[in-house]
């Protein structure tokens, strides 16, 4: 007779933790384009590339993310799909202000 007491991890030893480093990957991109983003309008000029290639960031976020929703487990995956769309959706602002104002963006000599 085995000990009733024994511990779950030791009666299956082959339980595996199962990761999506894509999905995680995903969203670290898609993480540090939205914070790009929300650094925008608190940058100095001279800056604002530095924070706009930071916002682009989502890009690569969302495309990793999709690619990685085809695997398990998608948590991850999936919020950096969701993540990187808000972000990138508000990238056509960002250029918008940098193209109708250069100034901002190049500092004059």
């Amino acid at each position: 007779m085995g000990n009733p007491y024994e511990s779950p991890s030791t009666l299956c030893a082959s339980s595996r933790i199962e990761r999506n480093t894509a999905g995680r990957i995903g969203f670290l991109f898609s993480l540090a384009g939205i914070s790009g983003v929300a650094m925008a309008g608190f940058v100095p000029p001279y800056l604002f590339a530095f924070v706009f290639w930071f916002a682009s960031l989502c890009i690569p976020g969302v495309v990793i993310g999709v690619v990685a929703c085809f695997r398990s487990p998608r948590r991850s995956a999936s919020w950096a799909v969701v993540i990187g769309l808000l972000g990138a959706a508000y990238l056509q602002t960002l250029y918008l202000a940098a193209y109708l104002d250069p100034s901002y963006v190049i500092p004059a000599p």
